[in-house]
């Protein structure tokens, strides 16, 4: 979950370049953050703060994902991007290429998604934005890191809940943007690209910390032979 400026993280951690970012749970990123309010009725659960909200949010995202690792699939959950402790929520590795996933959770909301905004009720969010920014990262970090001429797909994830509405009227530019009931099975209609060995290659290049944290600048390479608004071919979400 990228950031927003000025947002105050309370650690900072030194990177172990050998870490194995398959032990990550999913939310670990904002574990000493997230917090549960008591109320006054025993009855109803105790309410979670944004940040707890998110924890159940990037829970529910990596529930829905799981059975595409039955298939050949490889997703990393809560990969960390700087010693900040800014992560990304999940990187998703299969056939068709090669995904970095924003979970956005809105319980009872109403969200609609247009070309040029995002609105959560009456607020306009720059979620599109930050997609964009943690794929052109990945990018650079997973060509550094693999040499293979690969483009990582922004993609937002959005829960609502059974009370709430996601209406998609158009999405923003090279952004995919589905609900949470879309997955897995909008990922799985999408045309393969890569082989097994692809998929397991670009995995063993990005499940390690020193992927995420080379010091180089960013690599010019040619435009990637996949085609770049191949997301376009997911279903429409009504």
């Amino acid at each position: 979950m990228t950031r927003g400026k000025g947002t105050w993280r309370p650690y900072r951690r030194r990177v172990d370049p050998d870490e194995d970012l398959t032990t990550h749970q999913p939310g670990q990123g904002l574990g000493t953050m997230a917090k549960w309010a008591q109320v006054t009725d025993p009855d109803e659960p105790p309410k979670p703060n944004s940040y707890a909200k998110g924890i159940l949010g990037e829970q529910d995202v990596a529930a829905r994902l799981d059975p595409l690792t039955r298939t050949g699939w490889r997703v990393l959950h809560s990969v960390m991007v700087n010693e900040s402790g800014g992560d990304i929520d999940h990187v998703l590795i299969g056939p068709p290429g090669v995904f970095t996933i924003n979970t956005k959770n809105h319980p009872g909301g109403r969200v609609d998604i247009k070309s040029d905004a995002i609105w959560v009720g009456r607020y306009r969010k720059d979620y599109a934005e930050h997609a964009l920014a943690e794929a052109a990262q990945a990018t650079n970090r997973l060509r550094f890191a693999s040499g293979l001429n690969v483009t990582v797909i922004p993609t937002i994830i959005i829960l609502t809940g059974p009370e709430g509405r996601l209406t998609i009227k158009s999405r923003p530019p090279g952004v995919m943007v589905i609900g949470g009931d879309e997955v897995p099975t909008a990922f799985e209609q999408m045309r393969p690209f890569y082989s097994a060995a692809d998929v397991d290659r670009l995995h063993e290049c990005l499940r390690y910390a020193r992927s995420w944290f080379p010091k180089v600048q960013p690599v010019d390479l040619p435009a990637p032979r996949r085609p770049p608004d191949r997301h376009r071919e997911l279903p429409h979400v009504p």
